[in-house]
């Protein structure tokens, strides 16, 4: 009976409501039965959901206490629940709205609560009200609640109820909750914590970075759950450094009351049901954010997302090859170069006697701290052709901007001499002493970029401000896929981690709400900076140019050893000869 009973509960709402009844006043006479029935929900968490649940909804015109009868994404989705508690992972759960997420995650609580000994949960929400609000459907305690208020008398265990705790008085497990505060968490023991909500948190004004710090040694499991709100959350980071499967999507897709008619339309889903929501929703951020699960469009994103994957689906491709610059550590000079599949430079060009084509090249230049959080970058562009030819990024601790300046100043020298940029503020100023103090001059020196004269100072680097570091964005962005071609999926893919912020703007999403207030704002190394100063150095040059109608240069491709590739070798030499500076 416990291993068969949940093949055999009806899922039509009318014949289920039935098939409860009969066993649940069976049970109330006969306790061999009882006890039979309370083995089997003890033993299977789908019976006990679609045999003794009720949820709520008071959208319904009648009855608004409803048979739970799960669909089978919300089978796997409570499966994967109970699994990450019994392994011991954290989970991820990310949602269209209105499909049951809280409601599934309570009841796996409430289910262990119920019928294992010694089990402790916590439940964390965003503020007090959204944890234990009496006479409040959307606090979770009042779901939980709910939960047991509609199960069978006979079915539950002794307990008590205080504000924000449930006890079971049988086997002394315990579900508690806790207002958001940075310190949620910390110091405690849980089987498991449900965040939820959690892509609101950093609205309610939460450090999200800061709860995941404290709930991490407080247990093995924390399943956070939420729609996205954006990429500046700790939802959305957590989304990212998590192992594709330990992230639950549940999709409006999935859910049969919304999915029929399904159709594609432009390559993405629709149905008669969605199109309906659509027109509920004045922002097209806010479809993405409660129906699309698109942490993307859920934010108002400097790059437009559509205009990135054209480019990315046109001019982006593998690098021709990944590999290491060798340094000469008594000369500094570039060495060779070696191929290899972890290398932290890669190329879209191929190699002249090994080395890059001879040409004029430009360099741009993102340094980080060199703890590791963050990528310290090279990207560097053809001058002639406006394409972005190499890339390097390297992130890890032990790598100070001086160490970075040492490899970096190889692949400027491996590159002809290319005109170096970099930002000079922050380790930028470490990083450009460095270069200096290492015989390199041929570097852009900070300009003022807003005024008439455009006078050029001696001070070497380029110096952000909001208003310089916009222009510089809105620049490249203006020239991507038209006169700056980037071959980096990856480097365009980050594009669309940058959002306009509270004053108009324009930040990386992470630093927004990085745990290191002091310097989150100011520094985020990435490649994103990287390629705009690489397009800033073209502008300087006054290289890079338009491509013509239909997406290419209107030139056939050379190829590599070609006798046009040839020409073009001598040709480019003959240019370097007549403007560049000795290096």
């Amino acid at each position: 009976m416990v291993n068969t009973l949940y093949g055999l509960v009806p899922k039509d709402p009318a014949q289920n409501l039935a098939f409860r009844k009969d066993l649940v006043l069976a049970g109330a006479k006969d306790p061999e039965l009882a006890a039979d029935l309370r083995a089997a929900c003890a033993a299977d968490l789908l019976f006990f959901c679609n045999f003794a649940c009720f949820t709520y909804d008071p959208r319904l015109k009648k009855a608004r206490a409803i048979p739970f009868i799960t669909f089978p994404f919300q089978d796997d989705a409570l499966l994967k629940i109970e699994e990450a508690i019994d392994s011991g992972h954290d989970l991820l759960i990310e949602k269209s709205r209105d499909m049951g997420a809280s409601w599934m995650n309570l009841l796996v609580f409430l289910h262990r609560w119920q019928f294992s000994d010694l089990q402790s949960f916590l439940v964390i929400s965003r503020n007090e009200d959204y944890v234990d609000k009496p006479g409040d459907a959307k606090s979770l305690f009042w779901k939980l609640d709910f939960l047991l208020k509609w199960q069978p008398r006979w079915l539950l265990p002794n307990f008590n109820r205080q504000k924000r705790q449930l006890r079971n008085l049988d086997n002394e497990s315990t579900i508690t909750g806790e207002s958001t505060t940075d310190n949620a968490g910390r110091g405690d023991r849980k089987t498991a914590i449900l965040i939820d909500e959690f892509g609101a948190f950093e609205s309610a004004g939460v450090n999200g970075f800061e709860v995941l710090a404290a709930t991490t040694s407080a247990t093995d499991c924390r399943i956070s759950n939420s729609t996205h709100k954006g990429r500046a959350t700790a939802f959305f980071a957590q989304k990212k450094a998590m192992p594709p499967e330990h992230v639950v999507r549940l999709h409006w897709t999935q859910d049969p009351r919304k999915n029929q008619g399904l159709r594609w339309v432009g390559g993405k889903p629709t149905s008669d049901w969605y199109e309906r929501e659509c027109k509920r929703y004045p922002l097209a951020a806010l479809v993405a954010q409660e129906l699309d699960c698109d942490p993307m469009g859920a934010q108002t994103t400097f790059f437009e997302t559509g205009t990135i994957d054209s480019i990315k689906a046109r001019d982006g491709r593998p690098a021709y090859l990944t590999g290491k610059l060798e340094v000469d550590l008594e000369t500094l000079q570039p060495g060779d170069f070696k191929e290899r599949a972890d290398g932290h430079l890669r190329l879209w060009t191929f190699l002249h006697g090994g080395k890059p084509p001879a040409g004029r090249y430009v360099a741009g230049v993102d340094v980080s701290n060199g703890t590791g959080a963050s990528n310290s970058c090279v990207s560097v562009a053809d001058c002639r052709t406006g394409e972005k030819v190499a890339e390097f990024a390297f992130a890890g601790p032990g790598y100070p901007p001086e160490k970075f300046a040492v490899d970096a100043v190889a692949i400027f020298r491996w590159f002809h001499g290319a005109f170096a940029v970099w930002e000079a503020a922050g380790p930028g100023s470490a990083f450009g002493q460095k270069v200096i103090e290492l015989g390199y001059r041929h570097v852009y020196f900070h300009t003022q970029q807003r005024s008439l004269s455009k006078k050029q100072s001696d001070t070497p680097g380029w110096w952000p401000t909001a208003s310089t570091k916009f222009d510089m964005l809105a620049d490249y962005r203006s020239a991507l896929g038209d006169r700056f071609v980037n071959r980096s999926a990856r480097a365009l893919d980050e594009c669309l981690e940058y959002v306009y912020d509270s004053g108009g703007g324009v930040e990386h999403s992470a630093a927004l709400k990085n745990p290191d207030q002091s310097t989150a704002r100011a520094r985020h190394g990435d490649l994103v900076i990287a390629d705009g100063l690489c397009w800033l150095g073209l502008c300087e040059l006054g290289a890079g140019k338009r491509r013509a109608p239909g997406g290419d240069d209107g030139a056939a491709e050379v190829l590599p050893g070609s006798l046009a590739w040839r020409r073009q070798i001598h040709e480019q030499r003959d240019r370097e000869k007549e403007t560049w500076l000795a290096v």
